[in-house]
């Protein structure tokens, strides 16, 4: 009988905001795989970019549901601090890399043409509509667990190890500034591995305390409202 809970006002709100918003980007999502694969064969799934929306689209699923259905365990995976702060993190790397790397030094190399509908999408509206709902959804009351780093680190040191392998089997690096050669041939062995894995780790650290960020100034928000 617990299902039969009645559904608040502002469930119902995110969940039917939230559920359009995830046919849009599952529909972007899908065309851009189509397109890249038939051209690409599986490098689409290779970068970064769309294995970040990916997670959060399958986030946003888990939130949609978990608004519709009053089932402690489902909500409690969907609203999981753990799994809420590594999607927010992961998409914020998407943006700020974007933002402040990829279009300033390499538009023309990895860009191309101009910015397309996908392109705002996945890069720009999937990670502020992810801020909005770590910032309604988190709760600012409880410690912040700082083994969570460790955890959270793990998926992006996974996924430059594969980059790397995959680089080091002939296939090309899916952004320039992933690529370790280029390292290697400005910095030498020693000192362009050490540049590289200190870029990748410094970038990440910036975008874990970011979330970070955000919930403190949720937490900072509510004291002054109450």
């Amino acid at each position: 009988m617990k299902n039969k809970k009645s559904l608040s006002k502002k469930n119902i709100y995110i969940g039917i905001v939230l559920a359009i918003y995830s046919m849009i980007l599952l529909f972007i999502i899908v065309d851009s795989a189509v397109g890249t694969i038939n051209h690409e064969g599986v490098n689409f799934f290779r970068f970064f970019t769309n294995q970040s929306n990916i997670l959060c689209l399958i986030w946003f699923i888990f939130i949609v549901i978990s608004c519709f259905w009053n089932n402690n365990k489902f909500k409690s995976f969907a609203t999981n601090r753990i799994v809420m702060t590594s999607v927010t993190t992961y998409i914020s790397i998407t943006f700020f890399v974007v933002l402040f790397w990829l279009l300033p030094f390499w538009k023309g190399e990895w860009l191309g043409v101009g910015l397309g509908g996908a392109m705002v999408f996945t890069h720009f509206l999937t990670p502020i509509v992810t801020w909005i709902l770590y910032f309604l959804l988190i709760d600012s009351s409880k410690s912040y667990n700082w083994k969570w780093m460790f955890l959270v680190l793990t998926y992006v040191l996974f996924w430059v190890v594969c980059e790397e392998i995959e680089q080091a089997c002939g296939l090309k690096a899916t952004y320039p500034f992933v690529d370790y050669k280029s390292y290697l041939h400005s910095f030498g062995n020693v000192g362009g591995i050490c540049l590289f894995l200190g870029i990748a780790i410094a970038l990440f650290v910036v975008f874990y305390f970011f979330s970070f960020g955000i919930n403190k100034l949720k937490n900072v928000i509510q004291k002054k409202l109450l």
